[in-house]
């Protein structure tokens, strides 16, 4: 999760910072602001790793067998999350007057799994949908079947 976070403070935060309007933000024609600039974009790159790793965890725990209910339950409860939240923050920036009311945006909100808002959402709900497929298949194979399986 630290990964994820800096990931994002790194992709949509300390790169967004770049503008005429500010003169040096560490990046400047420099010999130490080329260096900042290539260690922010290396830390960047290796907090990509962050996704994939939590991924491979959810495969740990999504690995016993479950219903189709129960993943279409659990998906619905993960879409009223993400729609909740998105309402709440979208509500707060309006009401703060940073944003004007879009009716596209709304629309967007209010199906973050259609839209794509949210990419990595969309992704795990696929995942989560198809866990209990995955783990029949996993529980049907034998050892010697299991550990034949190459990974690319």
């Amino acid at each position: 999760m630290y990964m994820i976070i800096c990931g994002h403070l790194i992709c949509h935060g300390i790169r967004h910072i770049l503008s005429d309007d500010i003169v040096d933000v560490g990046f400047a024609e420099t010999f130490m602001g080329q260096v900042n600039f290539f260690l922010l974009q290396f830390l960047g790159y290796l907090c990509n790793i962050g996704s994939n790793l939590f991924i491979m965890i959810t495969g740990f725990f999504l690995i016993q067998p479950r219903t189709i209910r129960y993943s279409i339950d659990k998906g619905f409860r993960l879409w009223g999350n993400i729609v909740f939240y998105s309402l709440l923050i979208y509500g707060i920036v309006i009401v703060a007057g940073l944003q004007h009311f879009d009716g596209n945006v709304f629309m967007r909100l209010l199906m973050p799994i259609h839209s794509n808002a949210y990419w990595f959402m969309t992704m795990y709900l696929g995942i989560l949908l198809l866990a209990p497929f995955m783990a029949k298949l996993m529980h049907a194979l034998s050892k010697k079947e299991k550990k034949s399986i190459r990974y690319y």
